[in-house]
């Protein structure tokens, strides 16, 4: 119901001016400002994404300069390969971890094994160029116990047989294993015997924090003050 802004007559509906002093109605609900204009549909651009293609290849021409220097450079003063089969093992090395990380959410048990293969592809080079005797006895266990425990973590993850906390818990209580392994290598690759020195000591202090972390996350008590205590 409208009333003339003037006499405050009652007005009829649609009524363009007042019947008693003929004063014009003004309705604002019904105006429409000539002067305003409708803001235009709002349309959100599409997120430009880079392929994986187009990145490995940009990598690839990035890695290329340093190799060409290097290639040139050893040619130039040794007049053949000598120092910088290590840069070049080195670069390819790294390009293969950089294509296997860009792929990692794709295909991550893939992924995760040529890691594996390309760093033990890599050390074996080196052990070979220096002519040393290191490999077998040291560096390929300890990337094949990397290796097997990231493929296993891969797995549990992908079909969701792990939680979080729990593999914050397993993960601390691996770095303790993964000390206590490279000392038992070292020591038996260097006295013939395993000694156990220093690797004790992480080992101690990361078992006792993954049992920590476990009790703390299977109390649902715990969990439930330490969410109100940092607001998570």
């Amino acid at each position: 119901m409208a009333y003339c802004v003037k006499c405050g007559v009652e007005l009829e509906p649609g009524a363009s001016k007042c019947p008693l002093c003929n004063t014009p109605v003004v309705l604002p609900f019904e105006q429409t400002s000539t002067f305003d204009k409708p803001y235009p549909v709002f349309k959100p651009k599409p997120k430009l994404k880079i392929g994986k293609g187009t990145a490995m290849v940009v990598v690839g021409l990035i890695l290329l300069l340093p190799l060409l220097i290097t290639i040139i450079s050893d040619l130039s003063i040794n007049k053949s390969f000598t120092w910088s089969l290590y840069v070049i093992s080195s670069l390819l090395a790294f390009y293969v971890i950089v294509a296997s990380i860009v792929m990692l959410k794709e295909k991550p048990l893939m992924s995760i094994i040529v890691i594996g293969l390309d760093i033990a592809s890599f050390l074996m080079f080196i052990n070979y160029m220096t002519h040393g005797n290191w490999y077998l006895k040291f560096a390929l266990p300890l990337v094949v116990l990397l290796s097997v425990f990231a493929v296993l973590l891969a797995v549990l993850l992908r079909k969701h047989l792990i939680k979080i906390p729990t593999l914050v818990s397993v993960s601390m209580l691996f770095v303790g294993v993964v000390c206590l392994v490279i000392e038992i290598l070292l020591s038996l690759m260097i006295n013939g015997k395993v000694v156990l020195l220093w690797s004790l000591y992480p080992f101690s202090t990361l078992f006792i924090l993954s049992l920590v972390v476990w009790i703390i996350f299977r109390s649902k008590a715990i969990v439930e003050k330490l969410k109100k205590k940092f607001f998570i």
